[in-house]
């Protein structure tokens, strides 16, 4: 614990410092695999909590992946929704994740529009997740 000082202005700027000093970071790292012979196109991106970390995958080429980090540092969880139109269709690819502030497991929620699939995969726990999600079409 840090030592107070006489005013509340002082107080104030080390109580928020504590805080900022005793916050954990949450990250997931994402590999995504865009199976759909088509180009993906980032089209929205709504953090709750939470922001990219590193390069933002604005484009995923077709039958490739794309690795990037989504991160928080707060006591708060990271929250968001990633969605991706592809060049050919006019459906949404989106992904949606959830990493509670607590103890609880990272929750992910991909979708595709009809024609199309998807599923994740990895290690959802800890305040750090590794997972991969993939789209594919479907035959």
């Amino acid at each position: 614990m840090s030592t107070i000082k006489e005013t509340n202005t002082t107080t104030e700027k080390q109580e928020t410092l504590e805080l900022e000093l005793n916050a954990v970071t949450r990250k997931i790292y994402f590999a995504l695999v865009n199976a759909t012979g088509q180009d993906f196109y980032l089209s929205g991106e709504h953090f709750v909590r939470g922001h990219f970390e590193g390069e933002k995958p604005s484009t995923i080429v077709k039958c490739s992946q794309k690795k990037f980090t989504v991160v928080n540092k707060g006591d708060r969880g990271l929250e968001g929704t990633l969605i991706w139109k592809g060049k050919d269709t006019g459906g949404d690819f989106s992904l949606n994740f959830n990493k509670p502030a607590g103890s609880g497991d990272t929750t992910i929620s991909p979708t595709a529009p009809a024609g199309y699939g998807c599923c994740w995969s990895g290690n959802p726990k800890g305040h750090e997740s590794w997972i991969a999600v993939a789209y594919w079409k479907m035959l």
